[in-house]
């Protein structure tokens, strides 16, 4: 029986002996074949047979043979075939002797590896090592570098002493720290993911100390997939090598842990308009302005696309609403922004905000309106205070004051109207006015472009002017005649008046006369101005004679005309005594009869006439 031992050496014990030769024949085993001829012990191999711990070998039915080479075969039965073949009685007990071998590992967990063969179980165990060390433990876990003795026992006292050396040990080992799930970033390209780790502290922990070469990581990126389509796939990987060869690479049986991490690069960054951009503006019905082209950037897309669309709010055939012209731009991942520019259509192309108009209107119309319109719109409700001021016309003789607050919803063309009662009376004055003035408004979204309103009153009432004529005795002096004012007025005039030579000679029968008639403001219907012109009396006989006085140039505010611009005025003579005028001085007159005698008679004027004259 040959016993190998665990370190390597072996032991050799008969347990049968015969004093002649056992030569064996033919088989004795299967398929084991069994060298013939010659004399002495042929060793058969049946096997090997590994012990452990207290572990015993029993060897039962031991065949014995002894034979020569003109026996017959003696095979393995149960009955004994042959004479010379024959069993041992009893049974063959194999205990192997106490044997232990211990070896040190650097993994797992710097162990040292005790094993105990033969021998009778239980063992017990004492172990020394450097700095005091010791253990009543089989193996051992987590030792320092140094030499341990160990002495096992077995159950009968047997002893055996062995002894191994834990060296420093080189190891590699970590943990992948990085979560490998999918991050999403926003960007463009890889440039916009985060700046890669650079140290392994960042990205593994537990990282061995004592690694057999020098401890390195590489980075690298593998990119898939498309930004406009999903968004651009990166795998980042970081490799921890222990570079035994040093040269920063990974080889061959080097030891390495990888640590990943997955990045979805997307774009969410919206297209921006290149400036100038159209901003809300107003146009006339009859002008309006064409759109701007538009371009627009993109910090990922190259050539982003822009898209016009115009609509309208209101009737697009009238004179007042809102074109809608709304730009979109857009990038290859769907990405878009808007630019919408509001044009507020108007009759006249109003700028945007609040404006009144101007009224103007007879005295007799009663009732003013002023309308307050709306260009653009507002995001919120506002309201805007109004209030009516005094100019030439005045409350409430003129017209009725008002005051208030108008409510608005924001919205283009939406107006909103003040009605100023008008009174009415008969004077005859100049056109007057009086405004309304908006303020006080609740919203800085817009401003008031047109805060006064001029509410304009015309005057309907007419006055007229005439000169009555006039008869005088040549001796009344200085005479008056009378301008007469027909209606009522409220502000002075003044008429040129002038006299002019009829039968009657300026400087002789009369004083010539000009100037003005002058009637005070106020005026009432009636009023008398009056011309002053000098009468010159004579001593002279004559007929009645006149002259007259024209009226001109009328300076008057309102309507006031003239109806009778001419006055006659007779001066009547009063020189006459009753005896006056003409007698024949003889009343008989002879005369002889002869060829070419006449008779003459002597006519007689009595008192001074102012011409010539002819009697028959």
């Amino acid at each position: 029986l040959t016993t190998t031992l665990p370190d390597g050496s072996s032991t050799t014990t008969n347990f049968i002996e015969c004093s002649g030769p056992i030569i064996p024949k033919g088989k004795i085993h299967n398929n084991f074949p069994v060298t013939s001829g010659g004399n002495g012990i042929q060793t058969i191999n049946y096997g090997q047979v590994s012990y452990v711990c207290g572990s015993q070998l029993e060897v039962n039915n031991i065949l014995v043979a002894w034979t020569v080479p003109s026996d017959s075969e003696c095979p393995i039965v149960d009955a004994n075939p042959h004479p010379k073949c024959g069993f041992q009685e009893g049974s063959l007990i194999i205990i192997p002797p106490l044997q232990a071998t211990a070896e040190a590992f650097c993994t797992p967990e710097n162990l040292i590896d005790l094993d105990a063969v033969g021998g009778l179980a239980p063992y017990s165990y004492e172990w020394e090592g450097p700095n005091g060390f010791t253990s009543t433990d089989e193996d051992l876990f987590e030792v320092a570098p140094g030499i341990y003795d160990v002495t096992i026992t077995d159950s009968e006292g047997c002893s055996v002493s062995t002894s191994v050396t834990q060296f420093e040990c080189c190891e590699f080992f970590a943990t992948a720290n990085l979560n490998s799930s999918e991050q999403i970033i926003e960007g463009c390209d890889v440039s916009d993911l985060p700046t890669p780790f650079t140290s392994p502290e960042s990205v593994f922990t537990n990282i061995t100390e004592n690694p057999c070469g020098n401890l390195i990581m590489l980075q690298s990126d593998i990119s898939s997939g498309n930004l406009c389509t999903g968004g651009l796939l990166v795998n980042r990987s970081y490799t921890l090598i222990d570079d035994l060869n040093n040269n920063n690479i990974l080889d061959t049986g080097e030891e390495f842990l990888i640590s990943d991490q997955n990045f979805r690069i997307i774009d969410t960054t919206l297209p921006t308009f290149n400036a100038p951009l159209p901003e809300d503006s107003t146009a006339a019905y009859n002008n309006i302005p064409s759109p701007t082209t538009l371009t627009a950037s993109d910090n990922c897309d190259a050539n982003p696309q822009v898209i016009l669309n115009e609509t309208f709010i209101g009737d697009n055939g009238s004179t007042t609403y809102t074109i809608v012209r709304t730009w979109t731009a857009s990038d290859c991942t769907g990405n878009s922004t808007e630019h919408t520019q509001n044009i507020f259509v108007t009759e006249n192309g109003d700028p945007i905000g609040l404006a009144i108009n101007d009224v103007s209107l007879n005295e007799s119309a009663g009732t003013a309106t002023f309308t307050i319109a709306l260009t653009g719109i507002t995001s919120t409700n506002f309201t805007v205070e109004f209030a009516s001021i005094n100019g030439s016309a005045f409350a409430p003789g003129d017209y009725e004051a008002q005051s208030g607050t108008l409510p608005f919803i924001g919205t283009h063309g939406e107006t909103q109207t003040i009605e100023v009662t008008i009174n009415e009376d008969t004077i005859v004055e100049s056109t007057e006015d009086y405004t309304i003035e908006l303020s006080a408004l609740s919203t800085t979204e817009i401003v008031i472009n047109e805060a006064i309103g001029i509410g304009t009153i015309l005057d309907n009432d007419a006055a007229t002017v005439s000169i009555n004529d006039i008869d005088v005795n040549e001796n009344a002096g200085v005479i008056n005649v009378q301008v007469v004012l027909n209606g009522d007025v409220e502000e002075s005039f003044s008429i040129d008046f002038e006299t002019a030579n009829g039968s009657a000679l300026a400087g002789i029968d009369y004083d010539n006369a000009n100037g003005q008639v002058t009637f005070p403001s106020n005026a009432t219907n009636g009023n008398i101005q009056n011309i002053a012109i000098t009468i010159n009396d004579d001593g002279i006989i004559e007929a009645t004679e006149n002259f007259l006085v024209d009226l001109s140039n009328i300076s008057a505010t309102g309507d006031v005309t003239i109806t009778d611009n001419q006055a006659n005025v007779n001066i009547l003579d009063n020189d006459s005594t009753g005896t006056d005028g003409l007698s024949i001085v003889q009343t008989d007159v002879v005369v002889t009869e002869g060829v070419g005698v006449t008779a003459a008679f002597d006519v007689t004027l009595t008192g001074d006439y102012a011409t010539g004259f002819d009697v028959d």
